[in-house]
């Protein structure tokens, strides 16, 4: 008799813990939703801005009275990368009637269009690695964002030449390319809090790889 009143009570006192169990993981997964949530949002308004960013170029240089050698080239590269902003931003608009994991899919999908052609490995992100993710985030957003100020200064620079000598340069152009894929790097680091165990993991993964590729470049500035 005994032996059964035990063995009832490990029974009553497993399927306890089990249901605390799923409810903790239950609440973890609606959390982790709401957060998603919140990140989506966020990289929205961070991509409008950076849209608003690209018609205030076009509105400085395009108000040149005389004519401006290669003006045209440099509209239609505002115009591509207004269209790749666009194309994040549907993202965001997948995602607002699609269920908690589908919206997870839809995070990974706008972050792998940073660096889509590099491979990513998919494994078990432990709480230390999340840890450093998070610090390495964090640390990269500040850099971009000194990056970014430079490039602002030197392309009011050439703004000022290009109005006086009407001719847009390469170094005028590259410049933007860099200034834009650093604004866009930081729209996805901003809110990189709200983001989950793995999609922190694989917004770092991009990040390494561009980073890794821009400290080659001769005219880095660390």
């Amino acid at each position: 008799m005994k032996t059964n009143k035990t063995l009832l009570l490990i029974l009553s006192l497993s399927l306890h813990l089990l249901t605390i169990n799923l409810w903790s993981n239950d609440q973890k997964s609606t959390n982790q939703n709401s957060n998603n949530i919140l990140y989506l949002e966020k990289l929205d308004q961070n991509i409008v801005s950076t849209i608003e960013t690209l018609s205030a170029f076009n509105y400085a240089v395009g108000k040149s009275e005389g004519k401006v050698t290669g003006l045209e080239r440099y509209k239609n590269f505002l115009m591509e990368m207004t269209i790749e902003c666009s194309k994040i931003r549907q993202f965001v608009v997948d995602s607002k009637n699609v269920d908690d994991r589908e919206r997870e899919a839809i995070i990974r999908m706008a972050i792998l269009t940073i660096r889509s052609d590099v491979k990513y490995k998919v494994g078990i992100v432990t709480t230390e690695m999340n840890i450093q993710n998070k610090e390495y985030l964090k640390n990269i957003e500040i850099m971009l964002s000194n990056q970014k100020k430079i490039l602002e200064s030197l392309i009011i620079d050439e703004e000022k030449a290009i109005l006086r000598d009407g001719e847009i340069n390469q170094d005028f152009l590259n410049y933007h390319a860099h200034h834009f894929l650093f604004s866009l790097l930081i729209d996805f680091l901003q809110p990189s809090d709200f983001l989950g165990f793995e999609t922190r993991n694989l917004l770092t993964s991009r990040i390494k790889t561009l980073e890794a590729e821009l400290r080659k470049e001769k005219n880095y500035r660390k």
